[in-house]
C-alpha cells in the first residue's frame, strides 16, 4: 500500500528487473572496470560493424542499441555492461572541461560536509516572492540581485570555477598525449589525439544520487554530408567562461571589476547571454548519429540514403563526409531504465506513495550536492533519472543549458529574469514536475501535458507576454500551478498553506497580467482552474501521504525564487525520519 515502507512500492520495478533486465554480465566481461584501451577498442568495433553493415546495404542502426539526444548520441551494450555517449566538442578544452565537471562534482558527492556547511546558509531557508508579488524593480530583473544570489550562490560559484580549473589542468596532464609529449603548453593550444587522449574515472558510478563516468576518450567520427560546416559546441560559453586569463566581465560579485578566474564560468554553463561562445551552430544529436550510420539524413532508420548508392570499394557512403568532427565519449553503467519510460511501462496509472519518496530522495541527494556547490542540473526531467543497480540518480551532468524540454525543466517565474537559467528554483521546478508525473501516471500527466499544449492565451487576450521566453504552454503551466497550490492549502500542511497563500496574491497581480495577459480573461482562469482541478484530484487521493503533497507544494511554488535542494523539507514517509542519510 502507500504506507507500506519506503521501498515496499518497488516491487513491481524489481519484477520488471527480472523479467526484462539482461542479465549481468559474466566475470571479465563488464567494461565498467576495464582498461580505456578495452573499453575504446569495443566501441571502435561496434562503430566499424555499424559502417560495413550500412555499407552492405543493412537497415540502419540495425544491430546497435542506442538513443539519439538533442546533443548527443548514447550507443547502449548492456551484455557489457555499460553505456558510450557520445558528444560532439569544439576542441580539446571544451571537452577537458566536461569531464572536468564531474571531477569537481565527485568531490563534493563524497563530501557530506559540503552539505552541512551549506545547510548554515540563512539565505536557503528565507522564501523570495519579491519577483512576482513585489512592486516592480528594474534592480530585481535580473538573477545577480535576487539574495540568494548574493546571499549563497555566487560565492559559490567562484569556488566551483576555480575547483574546475583545477581539475581541467590535471586532466591535461594526464590524459594528453601531446601535452605529455611537451608538444603544446594548454587546453587551448594541444591538439586531440584520438587515439591515446583519455582517461579512468575515480570511485564508484553511482554515489549519492549521481551518475559518473568510469572512463572517458576521443572517438574520430566523420560528419553528415551537407552539414560538414556544422560547428562544434562543447559547453556554452567555454573559451570565456572557462579561460583562466583576468576577466573585466560577467563578474558574478557586483563591484568587482577583475577576477583571475571568471566568476562566472559555471554559471555560463547553466545559460549565458552568448549562447554558444559565438562558435555558430552546435551538431546536433540526430547529425551525429546520420555521421555515425545510425539513421539516414532524413531523420528516419531505413536504409535509403546509403544501400541504394553504388559505393566503391573502400569509400564512405555519400552520407557521410570524412571530414572528422572530435567527439567525447563517456563511459556510463548501463540503466534499466529512466523515470520517464518507467512511468509509461509500470507506473501508468500512477505510483504508490512510497515509489514516489524514493524517487524524491534519491532526486533530493543528487540535486544537494550540486546545489552545494551553487550549481544547478538545468535539465532536471524523467528522461535524466535514471535506475541503475537498484538505486535512481540524476545523469547527463552537465546539461545546464541545452535542455530540449525547456517548459518541464526550467521554472516560469526563473525564465523572466536575465540569466534565469542559472537559479537553483529551476531544478525544483524540474522535481515537482517528475513528482506529478509520479503521482498522475504517464496516461494522466500526459493528457494534462497535451491539454496545455492546445491551450493558446492568444485566443483568449491578444497581449503578448512581457518576456519572449515565457511561451504559451509556458504560461498555461504558470497559471495552472498558481490554481494548484490554492487547492493544496486546503489541506492543513505548513508548507502548501503558504505556497497557497502567496499564489492567491499572485493570481490578482499586477506581474502576472504584464506576463500572462490571458488571465484577465474569465474563461482562461476557469480552463486553467479546470486542468488545476484534474491534478488536484489525483494528488488529493484517500490516504495520500502528506510528504508527497508537502514535496510538489514546495517544487511548484513558483513566486518563490529562492527554493532549493536544500531548503526543501526532506521526504519521507515515516515522520521520525527528517534527514537524508547518504548512500
Amino acid at each position: 500500500g502507500p504506507r507500506g515502507g519506503v521501498r515496499g512500492g518497488v516491487a513491481l520495478l524489481a519484477k520488471a528487473k527480472d523479467q526484462e533486465a539482461p542479465p549481468p554480465p559474466p566475470p571479465g566481461s563488464n567494461l565498467q572496470t576495464a582498461s580505456l584501451s578495452e573499453a575504446r577498442e569495443v566501441l571502435d568495433e561496434v562503430l566499424s560493424q555499424q559502417w560495413q553493415r550500412a555499407l552492405d546495404g543493412e537497415k540502419l542502426g540495425a544491430g546497435v542499441k542506442h538513443v539519439v539526444g538533442g546533443f548527443s548520441v548514447v550507443v547502449r551494450l548492456p551484455d557489457r555492461g555499460v553505456a558510450f555517449r557520445l558528444q560532439p566538442m569544439k576542441n580539446l578544452k571544451a571537452g577537458l572541461t566536461w569531464v572536468a565537471f564531474y571531477s569537481m562534482l565527485y568531490e563534493a558527492a563524497k563530501d557530506p560536509a559540503s552539505v552541512q556547511e551549506a545547510g548554515s546558509a540563512d539565505a536557503l531557508f528565507q522564501p523570495d516572492r519579491t519577483v512576482v508579488l513585489g512592486r516592480s524593480s528594474s534592480s530585481r530583473k535580473d538573477w545577480i540581485n535576487l539574495p540568494i544570489t548574493k546571499d549563497f550562490q555566487s560565492a559559490r560559484l567562484r569556488k566551483a570555477t576555480r575547483k574546475l580549473a583545477e581539475h581541467r589542468r590535471r586532466l591535461l596532464h594526464e590524459g594528453s598525449a601531446m601535452f605529455k609529449a611537451g608538444k603544446c603548453t594548454s587546453e587551448s593550444t594541444c591538439e586531440i589525439v584520438e587515439e591515446e587522449d583519455g582517461g579512468c574515472m575515480e570511485g564508484p558510478p553511482v554515489l549519492n544520487g549521481i551518475m559518473f563516468p568510469t572512463h572517458w576518450f576521443w572517438t574520430k567520427v566523420g560528419r553528415p554530408s551537407g552539414n560538414t560546416k556544422v560547428e562544434m559546441g562543447g559547453v556554452p560559453g567555454i573559451e570565456d567562461a572557462f579561460s583562466h586569463e583576468p576577466k573585466e566581465h560577467d563578474s558574478l560579485v557586483p563591484g568587482a571589476e577583475k577576477v583571475v578566474v571568471e566568476a562566472g564560468a559555471v554559471a555560463n554553463m547553466a545559460g549565458g547571454s552568448r549562447g554558444w561562445g559565438g562558435f555558430g551552430r552546435r551538431m546536433k544529436g540526430s547529425e551525429l548519429a546520420v555521421a555515425l550510420l545510425l539513421r539516414s539524413a532524413d531523420g528516419g532508420k531505413g536504409s535509403s540514403a546509403v544501400s541504394n548508392q553504388l559505393v566503391d570499394d573502400g569509400e564512405p557512403p555519400s552520407a557521410v563526409e570524412l571530414s572528422p568532427a572530435p567527439v567525447m565519449t563517456s563511459v556510463f553503467p548501463h540503466a534499466q531504465g529512466d523515470v520517464g519510460g518507467l512511468c509509461k511501462r509500470i507506473w501508468s496509472k500512477g505510483a504508490t506513495d512510497d515509489v514516489t519518496v524514493l524517487v524524491l530522495q534519491s532526486l533530493l541527494r543528487g540535486l544537494r550536492r550540486l546545489h552545494a556547490i551553487g550549481v544547478p542540473h538545468g535539465d532536471l526531467k524523467a528522461a535524466n533519472v535514471l535506475y541503475v543497480g537498484g538505486h535512481f540518480c540524476l545523469t547527463d551532468l552537465p546539461a545546464l543549458s541545452w535542455s530540449a524540454t525547456p517548459v518541464l525543466t526550467k521554472d516560469p517565474v526563473a525564465h523572466t529574469l536575465g540569466n534565469g537559467k542559472r537559479l537553483l528554483c529551476n531544478d525544483m521546478w524540474g522535481a515537482g514536475i517528475i513528482a506529478l508525473g509520479l503521482v498522475l501516471g504517464f496516461t494522466e500527466m500526459d493528457s494534462v501535458k497535451g491539454s496545455l499544449r492546445r491551450l493558446n492565451p492568444l485566443e483568449f487576450n491578444e497581449t503578448p507576454s512581457a518576456s519572449r521566453r515565457l511561451d504559451a504552454v509556458s504560461q498555461n503551466w504558470l497559471v495552472v500551478v498558481l490554481h494548484l497550490a490554492v487547492i493544496l492549502r486546503r489541506t492543513g500542511i505548513t508548507t502548501a498553506v503558504d505556497a497557497g497563500a502567496a499564489s492567491t496574491k499572485a493570481l490578482t497581480s499586477q506581474w502576472l497580467k504584464r506576463y500572462a495577459p490571458a488571465v484577465s480573461s474569465k474563461r482562461y482562469m476557469e480552463e486553467c482552474k479546470f486542468v488545476a482541478d484534474r491534478i488536484a484530484a489525483a494528488i488529493l487521493k484517500p490516504d495520500r501521504a502528506d510528504a508527497v503533497i508537502e514535496s510538489i507544494a514546495y517544487c511548484l511554488d513558483v513566486t518563490d525564487v529562492a527554493r532549493n535542494a536544500l531548503g526543501m523539507p526532506w521526504p519521507s514517509l515515516d515522520e521520525t525520519i527528517s534527514e537524508s542519510s547518504d548512500t
